[in-house]
């Protein structure tokens, strides 16, 4: 796929159907967003139709993927057309979110919500993507460092697309404290930093955007980047620790395995020897 071998790639998951072998989900996922993202919705649906059949129920998380793949072409269609386009139009797309919200509620769990608010940011609903932001949020596992990285870069991106100085600079200030929060990527920092240049490129259309707020924004980013360097180092610190603990372990057990293969030759040759003496024994 990520060679552009589309044909190979269904080649190779039909092949794997008719052999009777059940794709993993991800694989499954995976496909179907790439063939998405290319745009060619035959293909996918008819994979998709192909994976589902081996599964019981249809997993959330490819609904959604459908939906995201409806609602952004239409709203792309929209964007594109020459003609005045009423707002009517675009709420019917609110609409679709709400509507699937509304279906789906009491299976959406904290992550899903956060892909319905990237929906929405995508289609600059950012009225309801407030909305489902708050509501997800209380689905959160505060204990899940992957759930709190979701959290910050989503409400960050939401925050930005407002051009909502203060509350950006608070979130920057709140994952830095937040000792559970300890999952940050390069990419999520250099996102960041993305939207740090947003702000500076539409100062004229943030009020309390002064050199004060973007020094104290750029503060909070350069301390988010040392919790970044210092989880870093505490990780090659825990592996470098584990590496000395296998290398331990492996000396005791080799050693171990040495002195059992040693006793094991003493034993062998003794008998040998004794079967040795026993025959020239027997000789003389």
């Amino acid at each position: 796929i990520n060679q552009g071998d589309l044909v190979g790639a269904k080649s190779f998951i039909l092949e794997d159907l008719r052999g009777g072998i059940q794709p993993s989900f991800n694989l499954h996922y995976c496909v179907l967003q790439k063939f998405l993202k290319l745009k060619l919705p035959s293909l996918a649906k008819t994979l998709d139709e192909l994976f589902l059949s081996m599964y019981q129920r249809n997993p959330i998380k490819l609904k959604i993927l459908w939906l995201r793949y409806g609602i952004i072409n239409e709203y792309d269609t929209l964007q594109k057309s020459l003609e005045p386009i009423s707002l009517s139009k675009y709420r019917v797309l609110s609409s679709k979110l709400l509507d699937f919200e509304r279906q789906h509620q009491s299976v959406l769990d904290f992550v899903n919500y956060m892909q319905l608010t990237q929906i929405c940011l995508q289609i600059r609903e950012y009225e309801l993507a407030v909305g489902l932001f708050q509501r997800g949020a209380t689905l959160i596992d505060e204990k899940d460092k992957r759930h709190w990285q979701i959290y910050y870069m989503t409400a960050l991106k939401l925050s930005a697309r407002v051009y909502d100085v203060e509350a950006f600079l608070k979130l920057l200030q709140q994952w830095n404290e937040n000792s559970n929060a300890s999952l940050i990527s390069h990419s999520s920092l250099r996102q960041i930093k993305s939207y740090m240049k947003l702000f500076a490129k539409r100062i004229n259309r943030i009020p309390n955007y002064d050199e004060n707020i973007k020094q104290e924004i750029c503060d909070a980013c350069e301390c988010l980047v040392h919790k970044y360097a210092n989880l870093k180092f505490e990780g090659l610190d825990a592996m470098h620790d584990l590496t000395n603990f296998l290398k331990g372990w492996l000396d005791v057990e080799m050693q171990s395995q040495q002195k059992l293969l040693n006793d094991r030759r003493a034993i062998l040759l003794t008998k040998i020897s004794k079967k040795q003496n026993t025959i020239n024994n027997s000789i003389n």
